[in-house]
């Protein structure tokens, strides 16, 4: 099962985690299949070359989109996440949606 992540919270996640984040697309490289992802002032790049059909249609590749994506972490000079599953999101709620269900996952405070 992949852990709920939000992408500013990464650096808590080890190599090899099974993640489930979602972010903003800023940038695909076509060549390299990395897409640049984005949530507030926390970028990651996103290894997409497992999961890209050439047949199919990507909506999720144009810049600004809202996606969801699980994937494993790896942590080699720079970090990157081997995407296993990403998906175009509707952004009507979605987005507040999903910091609900971090917040709820986190433990309650003890003060």
């Amino acid at each position: 099962m992949a852990s709920l992540v939000a992408l500013t919270d990464l650096h808590s996640a080890s190599d090899g985690d099974k993640v489930r984040l979602v972010a903003r697309t800023t940038a695909f490289d076509a060549v390299a299949q990395i897409l640049t992802v984005a949530d507030g002032p926390a970028t990651l790049a996103i290894d997409v070359s497992g999961v890209l059909d050439p047949h199919l249609s990507a909506p999720y590749l144009r810049p600004k989109s809202t996606v969801m994506i699980m994937g494993r972490l790896e942590r080699t000079p720079s970090v990157i996440l081997r995407a296993i599953l990403i998906k175009h999101v509707d952004e009507n709620g979605f987005e507040q949606l999903w910091k609900q269900s971090l917040e709820a996952r986190k433990p309650p405070s003890t003060t």
